[in-house]
């Protein structure tokens, strides 16, 4: 996200095509971050967790902040595509420059309890 950034403050789009790769861009990072990183560590969790409760309170926290944020990106790609469609209506057509608008979202990194049925 940082050389992203770097980017953005060195190279402005001159084009509208150039400012929808970059939106694309921020979303592949986005949805690079998700499934290499924070889905990994919820499904090694899942097989592994941890016994410390204040490390899944942790997760949790984290995990419902991260799922509000991915909502939040959703919404603003929909907005961003459907705003561009109007401008490019062949948009559909090079899905290298349409944003993601769904990411998978993490699971509870709370181990689930099985009811015991004697």
């Amino acid at each position: 996200m940082q050389c992203y950034s770097s980017a953005l403050n060195d190279e402005q789009p001159r084009s509208f095509m150039g400012f929808m790769r970059l939106c694309n861009q921020f979303t592949a990072i986005l949805a690079e971050y998700n499934r290499n990183y924070v889905l990994k560590a919820q499904k090694g969790l899942e097989q592994n967790p941890f016994p410390q409760e204040h490390v899944v309170d942790q997760l949790e926290t984290f995990r419902d902040d991260f799922n509000h944020y991915l909502r939040e990106v959703e919404e603003w790609a929909n907005g961003v595509t459907a705003s561009a469609l109007v401008i490019e209506t062949d948009l559909h057509s090079s899905p290298q420059v349409s944003p993601c608008n769904y990411f998978e979202r993490v699971k509870t990194f709370r181990k689930n309890k099985v009811a015991n049925v004697s």
